[in-house]
């Protein structure tokens, strides 16, 4: 028999609580983290259930389905998992691990109707030649940017995907773009998904008009209550809109283009860089398999603008003048970076975002 100390003190802090209300504080998840500090944001009981509603709009759940839980439960994603299938009555598949291995199991012995991936999850698969599961409904496909030709790969091998966009803040996604409506709308974001309620506003805060690029702020009832810093809420909220930082823009269909990150934006000379777009300009060489651009501080430029590449083959030879020939036919002087680091890999979060804090603290001059 093993006996465990028992420490009266810490026992008479424990508090009971024999009634939960809604708005109490059911979770804190933490955000990913990769690009700046860490954030814990606290969800409450109401956004946790609000957002399972919501979904259905998309999802239209039977008494039949099945949720694999594909994603890590400390990720927004994969705790939603959760959530949809308690508030739904839904069963929930928990594989070994999340690694595409283990996926890839459990699609053909429990056969899910619904799965969640990030795009670093589906590009293996993609890469693999491996079809979904016959009685797979929709696979939400969320975490960040997806590369087109992955969606459109995806979709030619089986794949149901419907690309979703949301964050930890607002308890996962909030629109969604459907498998059908990605031949017309590639690279859209999708639709607010009912009862959400997004708005593309300026400096000011002044709603802008259709394709004006702004900031992307939400409305909705699956708003986390905050961060664990009373600071860091007040910056991000203003009479109930969430500002998410992201930038984009709205069509005249309602579709939401999301084209970088507010606070990512590199200022080099008074001018002002996407990443993003340095990034998909870099992706386009033939050699290279996989590019961040990211800020390092600089006496004359206040910030200048610098890339680390991975190429396709390591024994291919590549030099900065080449590339930098290749980006002047392609984008502005001032985009172009003004160094760039080759590395066999580049350094990624569990679920494939690259850590550009990692690579700046790597190269900081």
């Amino acid at each position: 028999v093993i006996e465990f100390p028992f420490r009266t003190d810490v026992h008479s802090q424990i508090v009971r609580k024999t009634e939960i209300k809604p708005n109490d504080s059911a979770v804190i998840i933490f955000t990913s983290g990769s690009e700046s500090k860490s954030k814990g944001v606290i969800l409450s009981f109401e956004s946790l259930f609000n957002s399972a509603i919501n979904s259905n709009h998309l999802l239209r759940y039977t008494n039949s389905d099945r949720w694999l839980a594909s994603l890590p439960f400390y990720h927004v994603g994969g705790f939603s998992i959760i959530t949809r299938s308690l508030v739904f009555g839904i069963p929930l598949i928990i594989p070994d691990s999340v690694n595409p291995e283990d996926i890839k199991n459990s699609l053909t012995e429990f056969q899910p109707t619904y799965i969640s991936l990030v795009a670093a999850q589906l590009k293996q698969f993609v890469e693999k030649g491996i079809k979904p599961n016959v009685e797979l409904k929709n696979c939400l496909l969320g975490g960040g940017y997806s590369e087109t030709d992955l969606v459109k790969n995806a979709i030619e091998l089986g794949w149901p995907i419907n690309k979703v966009y949301g964050s930890t803040e607002t308890s996962s996604f909030i629109a969604a773009l459907l498998t059908d409506e990605f031949i017309f709308k590639p690279n859209s974001a999708g639709r607010a998904v009912p009862s959400n309620k997004i708005l593309i506003v300026d400096e000011n805060k002044n709603e802008l008009k259709q394709f004006e690029i702004g900031e992307v702020v939400v409305n909705s009832n699956t708003l986390m209550s905050g961060y664990l810093s009373a600071n860091e809420t007040k910056k991000v909220f203003d009479d109930g809109y969430y500002f998410t930082g992201d930038l984009g823009y709205m069509d005249e269909d309602g579709y939401l283009f999301i084209v970088g990150r507010k606070n990512h934006l590199i200022s080099t000379g008074g001018e002002n860089v996407n990443p993003k777009e340095v990034e998909d300009v870099l992706l386009q060489h033939p050699l290279i398999l996989e590019a961040a651009v990211f800020p390092l501080e600089d006496e004359k430029w206040g910030e200048i603008v610098v890339a680390a590449v991975v190429l396709k083959n390591e024994s291919s030879k590549l030099s900065y003048d080449e590339i930098k020939l290749f980006l002047q036919k392609r984008i502005a002087g001032f985009k172009i970076p003004k160094s760039v680091y080759f590395e066999k890999y580049l350094p990624k979060t569990e679920l494939g975002k690259v850590e550009k804090e990692k690579l700046i603290n790597r190269y900081m001059l």
